[in-house]
């Protein structure tokens, strides 16, 4: 093989490495040495655990690398140890992990999994509300908001029971006809995957203060609309 030909092949697979560092005494006198930008993987050391390739990977989340730690399946001990890993690595923003089997000789998630078992994924959770006003006169204008919680940025669908598809639900100029519950169901996705839609429900009152009753007076408000199926949305032009 020509040389020259197999030196230039070679630099271009060294433009973009990917560094891999081990949480071992000494190591943040070294980090200094890997140039901005670079992917680096964090080991999982069978002496120190996760603990150490998590606390590394804490203190090098603003030196404006791309981190991967890696996580050794056998040093998982169950369920409740998995959720925990996964919100600190939710914490520090870290989206990308490299899984190996790890050397640790103990029960653990991967033993389950090797003997048949389920680790299931923690999903996100997610949540939907709407805010606005309450109680209204007439001749008030009214906006309600839907607000869309634990899902992805930039995923986020909304239905009203309109068929509107925004966020926001302008109901313009409102009277009394306008009392009545609204309610919009929320979808997207939550880390990374597409999530179940959940609904949120408001009730608007128009012109009438909310009854002293509480919650006796509104749930016979919402059950008389409902039978009367009175229950609409109209929007002002």
């Amino acid at each position: 093989m020509n040389f020259d030909v197999g030196l230039g092949a070679l630099q271009v697979r060294l433009e973009n490495p990917c560094f891999e560092i081990i949480p071992l005494k000494g190591v943040d006198k070294q980090i200094p040495h890997i140039p901005a930008g670079s992917d680096v993987a964090i080991t999982c050391s069978p002496d120190k655990g996760i603990p150490a390739t998590l606390d590394l990977t804490r203190r090098l989340r603003d030196r404006g690398f791309t981190l991967i730690p890696h996580i050794a399946a056998r040093m998982v001990t169950d369920g409740a140890h998995l959720r925990d890993i996964l919100a600190v690595l939710d914490d520090l923003e870290i989206h990308r992990i490299f899984v190996v089997g790890g050397d640790a000789e103990s029960d653990s998630v991967a033993d389950l999994i090797a003997a048949g078992g389920n680790c299931e994924a923690v999903a996100p959770e997610v949540s939907a509300r709407i805010t606005g006003p309450h109680n209204a006169d007439p001749g008030d204008s009214v906006v309600l908001t839907a607000v869309a919680e634990g899902f992805d940025e930039g995923t986020e669908t909304y239905l009203w029971n309109d068929a509107s598809t925004a966020a926001t639900l302008d109901l313009g100029v409102v009277d009394a006809g306008d009392t009545g519950v609204y309610t919009c169901t929320v979808g997207g996705d939550a880390g990374g995957e597409a999530a179940d839609p959940v609904e949120a429900s408001f009730t608007l009152w128009v012109g009438v203060a909310t009854p002293l009753a509480g919650g006796l007076g509104l749930g016979l408000l919402v059950g008389a609309c409902a039978l009367a199926g009175a229950v609409s949305i109209r929007r002002k032009k």
